[in-house]
C-alpha cells in the first residue's frame, strides 16, 4: 500500500468513526441491492451503488454523502426500470403479474392457484 492509499484508508476510517451513523435512503418503490461503497476524496464524501433485484432490469442508483452531514443525500438514477415496482411484492408475484397481464379471466376473477 503506498502513502496516498494508506492516507485515504485514514481519512474514511476517521470519517466513519467519528459520525458513525446509518444514512437513511428514502423508499422509491423499488427494491435495490447494494453492490458497492466508496470514498469518493474530490468531493469529500461517501458514495454507495445499488441495483435493481429485478434480475432483467438494468436500472441502477448511486446514493451520495457526505461523512459530516449523513442525513444530506444526493440521489442519482441511472436507466428505467422495465417493470413495475416491487415494494409489497416478491418476485414470484411480480413475474406472474407480468405473465398474466392480457389474461383477462386472470385480471377479472384472479389467480386460480
Amino acid at each position: 500500500m503506498n502513502s496516498d492509499q494508506e492516507e485515504e484508508a485514514k481519512e474514511k476510517n476517521i470519517a466513519e468513526e467519528r459520525n458513525n451513523r446509518t444514512i437513511t435512503i428514502p423508499e422509491d418503490d423499488y427494491k435495490w441491492r447494494k453492490y458497492g461503497k466508496k470514498y469518493i476524496h474530490k468531493i469529500k464524501k461517501f458514495r454507495s451503488y445499488f441495483r435493481c433485484v429485478n434480475k432483467n432490469c438494468k436500472a441502477r442508483k448511486k446514493v451520495e454523502w457526505p461523512p459530516n452531514e449523513p442525513n444530506s443525500i444526493d440521489i442519482a438514477y441511472e436507466g428505467d426500470h422495465n417493470h413495475r415496482a416491487l415494494v409489497g411484492r416478491s418476485e414470484n408475484e411480480e413475474a406472474a403479474i407480468a405473465a398474466n397481464q392480457y389474461d383477462l379471466a386472470t385480471q377479472m376473477f384472479g389467480s386460480r392457484t
